[in-house]
């Protein structure tokens, strides 16, 4: 008998023992401290024999509150316009009537004020949403930061007060001045803030437990919260027999809000239920050990390929940086003097611009595949855009070179544009550099789908779509190691698109879901 076989021959008995004795043990009988109703009722006892700070949270304006708002908004706006601002800013000169996105109207009006160029805002300025410029700060805290006497004195500190994020007022206000409610906000981090937003029936921080709970007012039933220090709640729970497990997921815990708690139920016979569950759990572990064994075994040669492979690239792709921009200085330096440059010489020059340029190009692919591949897709800002738009941002570097054509003046898709712009510049790129003239952009309307198709000349080295994309292996004389592809079509996939290939002429078309 093998040791293998042996193994699994104890496993067996061991488990069937347990499950002989866990059968014939005493039932187990329940106590107040098990199961969700319960732990719902010792909550509700809890509430009623102590008393915290309420936090009202409709009475704050949902963007203070908003976890999100202090971040910067760029995805939100028109990209030319936010680009205008931001030079406006930098130089106080230029022009911002051009500013078409009307949702970017009041930061073009602070912008101005604080340049000199604006002696007064309006009348309520700070009053009318949007709240925050895009930045991620709020018009308060930009005003009360900028020392204009205007809006350095208590008194307007005091006014605007609700107009500052929770998380800004204990830069602008002193700590007696904040009330109960507002230091505790303060001290949520974004998570919590944002379980506190969509009512969350518990939230537990470092310091405090927060809960939901409900009150009649004007005959209908608001959601309120109330804070309490979380060692009071915890010590409560543990009477009730509750105990607040170490992390989420484990066995036998159930989910409260963010945290995950255990019951201690009782049994009349509890050696005999430990030995049951010892024999059961040896028995399974030991049944499960030689299958996972191989698992594991295989799936650890797996992500070890995987990593050495990915910090091969990563280490390549960072320590290429410097020695072509060092390159690039070089060649510039020569590119000035070309025409001092003996004529045997001047074609060499040229060819080692090309390389150099070639070089650069497979570090930026190499980049653009590390971010495509480390769960940056999961950050998608997906958002109704004009596809028209977003080709011509686009094909501008290559416009002399690339014919566009579209069916209609504007069509609209819902989609992240900065990774839509990535996949078509991939695309565009490749064409130009392995294809021939002539090259062309067109968009098709064919409803409910939008197609844009990317055309050339030339011969394609292989006709299968997935050996063209598949990463680290390299495509004919081009030396190329198909990350672009393989970039495009996996981030195509996770946008809810799709990539097809056709031949003669060469033909790339990106298919999306025209915006209802």
């Amino acid at each position: 008998m093998s040791r293998l076989h042996l193994i699994l021959l104890i496993s067996f008995t061991f488990l069937f023992m347990g499950i002989w004795i866990w059968q014939g043990s005493p039932p187990w009988t329940p106590s107040f401290g098990s199961g969700r109703q319960h732990f719902a009722r010792a909550i509700d006892e809890f509430l009623r024999s102590n008393s915290g700070t309420a936090l009202e949270m409709d009475s704050f304006l949902p963007a203070v509150v908003d976890p999100q708002s202090p971040l910067p908004q760029a995805f939100r706006y028109n990209r030319s316009d936010l680009k205008r601002i931001a030079a406006y800013s930098k130089t106080c000169s230029g022009d911002l009537t051009e500013v078409s996105d009307t949702t970017l109207a009041k930061t073009v009006l602070w912008e101005k004020h604080r340049c000199g160029q604006l002696a007064n805002l309006p009348p309520n300025f700070f009053l009318h949403p949007p709240y925050f410029h895009p930045q991620g700060v709020s018009f308060a805290a930009l005003a009360a930061k900028s020392g204009a006497q205007t809006f350095n004195n208590p008194n307007w500190l005091y006014r605007h007060k609700e107009l500052f994020h929770v998380k800004e007022r204990k830069t602008f206000f002193n700590e007696q001045d904040l009330s109960q409610s507002e230091k505790v906000l303060a001290d949520l981090n974004p998570s919590d803030l944002e379980a506190l937003r969509t009512r969350d029936s518990l939230i537990l921080t470092p310091k405090h437990a927060i809960i939901r709970s409900r009150k009649t007012h004007t005959g209908q039933s608001l959601p309120l919260f109330h804070s309490f220090e979380k060692k009071k709640l915890i010590e409560f729970l543990k009477d009730q027999e509750f105990f607040l497990a170490p992390q989420k997921g484990i066995e036998n815990c159930f989910e409260v809000g963010n945290s995950c708690w255990r019951s201690s139920p009782k049994t009349t016979n509890p050696v005999v239920s430990l030995a049951a569950g010892a024999l059961s759990f040896t028995g399974a572990a030991g049944l499960l050990s030689t299958v996972v064994y191989a698992l594991v075994r295989s799936l650890l040669d797996r992500r070890r390929l995987s990593q050495d492979r990915r910090r091969m690239l990563q280490i390549l792709a960072h320590e290429i940086r410097t020695p072509v921009a060092n390159l690039k200085l070089i060649v510039e330096s020569f590119r000035k003097n070309f025409d001092d440059l003996p004529e045997t010489s001047q074609k060499d020059f040229l060819d080692l611009c090309d390389e150099v340029q070639r070089v650069e190009k497979v570090a930026v692919s190499s980049e653009n595949f590390i971010r495509a591949t480390d769960n940056y897709r999961s950050k998608f800002q997906i958002r109704r855009v004009n596809l028209g738009d977003v080709i011509q941002d686009v094909i501008a570097p290559w416009q002399e070179a690339v014919e566009y054509s579209g069916t209609t003046p504007s069509v609209f898709t819902d989609t992240d544009p900065d990774w839509l712009a990535l996949c078509l510049s991939n695309l565009i790129d490749n064409a130009i550099r392995h294809g021939e003239p002539p090259f062309k952009v067109k968009v098709s309307d064919c409803a409910p789908l939008l197609k844009v198709s990317i055309e050339s000349g030339g011969n394609i080295v292989s006709k299968d779509l997935n050996q063209l994309s598949r990463p680290f292996s390299r495509k004919g004389p081009s030396g190329g190691f198909g990350l672009g592809l393989h970039i495009v079509r996996s981030t195509l996939r996770d946008l809810h698109g799709n990539l097809s290939l056709e031949t003669n002429p060469t033909v790339f078309t990106i298919t999306l879901r025209k915006a209802k």
